[in-house]
């Protein structure tokens, strides 16, 4: 089941009758680029890469209020660990952030496809459904302007550091299926 060259259509359910529009996909679908096209006055971003990480390449409207929400998140939790606690305490955390500001609000992030109670999820999901061949090579790109990826340019050299970048990012090819697998759930669950 793994879409390997063929664009498909974005997977579109509405789950709830919230103003919340989460952004979910393989990583180099276009979530980021999605959410970051979203220019109506009356709304929020969240980019979960920059409320986890620390980083990203976002606007500053964006990245204040992403900002905020990884304040919020780290003032009430200490640290943030996505993999362990996304569903269970954050998502909630930043369904209220967003509530709060009254203003339509976008989630964009691959953490979304992990929430394993679809209950939980608010608002309208959005699957970006970008083929993986076309999503790893958007990723391999990305990796060749980051700062680790120049760095271990000076002791490994060109050809033998793009084939770390390239082992690193194959794990993708099995993790989309993850994508499509999220999308049964969310049939199963409005069924």
């Amino acid at each position: 089941k793994i879409n390997l060259i063929k664009d498909k259509e974005d997977y579109k359910r509405e789950l709830t009758k919230d103003k919340i529009f989460n952004i979910t996909g393989e990583k180099g679908s276009g979530k980021t680029t999605f959410g970051s096209s979203i220019n109506e006055k009356e709304s929020i971003v969240i980019h979960l890469d920059w409320v986890f990480d620390g980083k990203g390449e976002f606007d500053d409207k964006e990245e204040n209020d992403s900002k905020k929400v990884r304040e919020i998140l780290l003032k009430k939790y200490k640290d943030l660990d996505i993999d362990k606690y996304f569903e269970s305490k954050y998502y909630d955390e930043i369904v209220n952030y967003i509530k709060k500001t009254k203003k339509t609000g976008y989630i964009e992030g691959n953490a979304i496809a992990e929430i394993k109670d679809i209950s939980k999820i608010k608002g309208t999901i959005i699957v970006k459904r970008t083929p993986i061949i076309k999503c790893f090579i958007r990723v391999v790109k990305r990796d060749y302007k980051n700062p680790y990826f120049r760095k271990g340019l000076n002791r490994v050299g060109l050809i033998k550091r793009f084939f770390h970048v390239v082992k690193r990012r194959k794990k993708m090819f099995k993790s989309y299926k993850n994508i499509e697998n999220f999308i049964q759930q969310i049939e199963d669950y409005l069924n």
